[in-house]
């Protein structure tokens, strides 16, 4: 007949001396003074790279809003220029530009206007029939108007203007170019 004994394992027991942790579970306070310490360096580390991430997200914002104004000032006047009739052209100095044209850019008023645009830094100011002068944008450093082709009297009717405008934040200065030709040059009368 078979043996019917249960194997039985023995459990060792290890007697707990004075110097190692007790059967009870938890962590001294020098494990939770170090991982405190490793936990606020990862803190700091992780708040330093969200301030980068900021000023670096300032500074790009500020660079499109300095594309954006001075984009729109030059094609602006650009437009504006290229209705000048002939008569009532002048270019007064480099930053300072007096046409007539009719009406205005974003209307289907055939009036003639007068157009003064002038450089008063930091502003651009727009004058219409010698009105009091509007501020267009501010920030800008530099106006300047030069005739096409180079060399051109302003006496005459021109090919057109180049319009070269320098705009400025605290972050670049930039500048912005757009081109002006007359779409009524070759008319000898207004309608």
């Amino acid at each position: 007949m078979p043996d019917r004994t249960f194997y039985r394992p023995q459990v060792l027991h290890r007697s707990v001396s004075a110097g190692s942790r007790t059967g009870r579970g938890g962590f001294t306070l020098i494990e939770l003074l170090v991982a405190m310490g490793i936990l606020m360096i990862i803190v700091l580390i992780t708040s330093r790279l969200f301030q980068q991430a900021a000023i670096v997200w300032d500074v790009g914002t500020q660079r499109a809003e300095l594309n954006m104004r001075g984009r729109a000032l030059a094609a602006y006047m650009a437009q504006e220029l290229s209705m000048a009739v002939p008569g009532g052209f002048s270019l007064d100095a480099p930053s300072k530009v007096t046409f007539q044209m009719l009406g205005d850019a974003d209307s289907t008023n055939r009036a003639v206007r007068k157009i003064v645009y002038t450089l008063a830094a930091p502003n651009i100011t727009r004058t219409v029939d010698a009105g009091s002068a509007d501020p267009m944008s501010d920030g800008v450093k530099d106006l300047r108007f030069d005739l096409i082709p180079t060399g051109a009297s302003s006496t005459n009717m021109p090919l057109g203007v180049s319009v070269s405008v320098t705009v400025t934040n605290d972050v670049e200065t930039r500048v912005f170019e757009s081109r002006a030709y007359f779409e009524n040059r070759d008319r000898n009368r207004l309608d």
